[in-house]
């Protein structure tokens, strides 16, 4: 349970919405949320206090890396050809998978507490910290939206503007391709452990990831619902 995956990720994405946002106000609801979603993984029983300190400064750590490298790195690969940012993309989340297959590797012998266990099963389903396939979802999701946002880029980039009847109109539009590329494939897919399901499972979220940096953004262009970026924005 260490570190809590919530708190780091309610600490780096309303943390970077925090980090690109001077409004007071709107800054203020970051921190609140940051705050009330790791108390809330206490309140639920969830995890340690430890738990949840340590999430977020591990989510801490990855907004201060945003703040501090991104136009760095976007500059850097705004100057790669689109094959080449694909490449990086996918050799990034080559590394993803090897170093978490590692470490789940050195955990396989953990054991629960026989008590865990117990209290953990009044919710009438078995733990099962170590699985797999957690890491191909957050994999394959990186590798889609990396990939749709170089080739979106590659044809001048997206900008989410337009009245409010579009941006709606681009909100429904978007949920429906996930809800039926997430879904949909979800129920076709095999479930379960090994390498042709943790496959179709990467798969399965990189089409999710590229639906929403990349081939939405391209439908919402050619229907008239968005505008072009006068130049691609940052990968």
């Amino acid at each position: 349970g260490i570190p809590s995956a919530h708190a780091q990720n309610a600490m780096s994405v309303w943390g970077i919405i925090a980090a690109n946002r001077k409004q007071v106000w709107l800054r203020a609801i970051c921190i609140f949320l940051i705050l009330m979603i790791g108390i809330s993984r206490l309140y639920l029983g969830s995890h340690f206090p430890h738990d949840i300190v340590l999430g977020w400064l591990i989510g801490g750590v990855l907004v201060w890396g945003y703040v501090r490298y991104w136009d760095t790195v976007a500059a850097w690969l705004s100057k790669k050809t689109l094959p080449a940012q694909m490449g990086i993309a996918a050799l990034v989340t080559l590394i993803f998978i090897v170093v978490g297959m590692g470490v789940m590797t050195v955990q396989a012998d953990i054991q629960m507490p026989q008590s865990w266990m117990d209290n953990a099963l009044l919710s009438g389903t078995e733990p099962d910290p170590i699985d797999p396939n957690t890491l191909f979802t957050a994999a394959g999701s990186f590798l889609g939206l990396a990939l749709g946002l170089a080739w979106i880029n590659s044809m001048g980039g997206y900008q989410a503007t337009g009245p409010v009847w579009k941006r709606v109109l681009r909100y429904i539009i978007g949920l429906v391709g996930v809800l039926i590329l997430w879904q949909g494939l979800g129920a076709i897919f095999p479930r379960g452990d090994g390498f042709l399901i943790y496959s179709l499972r990467l798969l399965r979220y990189t089409l999710v990831g590229a639906w929403v940096s990349g081939a939405a953004p391209w439908l919402f262009q050619h229907f008239n619902l968005t505008t072009s970026s006068s130049r691609p924005s940052s990968i």
